[in-house]
């Protein structure tokens, strides 16, 4: 049964508790613990299982899931940057100003690719 807080004990919060052990350790506390283990738990899921069996088991929806917890992590960008195929296609945004500009790079890949 959940009591009122003013009836649980000192002992019952969790996330003192884990700050506790945190700063005991060494480490930096966050500011929402358990708000970030639950996002890189789901972002871990979703890099191994299909997104509807991750949704079924976490209790959000797919558009949560996508919107809150996939985050790509520094293993998916390495990865993605060690294929030639995909480094030669990719287009940084912070290159891209206007609308149309992406079209024409990817113009300009396809046309550099043509000619080597």
């Amino acid at each position: 049964m959940i009591q009122d807080a003013e009836q649980r004990s000192p002992e019952a919060n969790l996330r003192k508790k884990l700050n506790a052990y945190i700063i005991r350790s060494g480490n930096a506390t966050w500011t929402k613990p358990f708000q970030n283990l639950r996002a890189s738990c789901e972002t871990d899921l979703l890099s191994r299982l299909p997104i509807h069996q991750v949704t079924k088991w976490i209790g959000n929806s797919t558009a949560v899931a996508l919107r809150h917890y996939a985050m790509v992590s520094d293993a998916d960008i390495a990865a993605a940057a060690a294929e030639p195929a995909f480094t030669a296609r990719c287009i940084s945004a912070a290159q891209i100003s206007k609308p149309g500009e992406i079209e024409a790079k990817l113009a300009e890949t396809k046309t550099a690719q043509k000619t080597h």
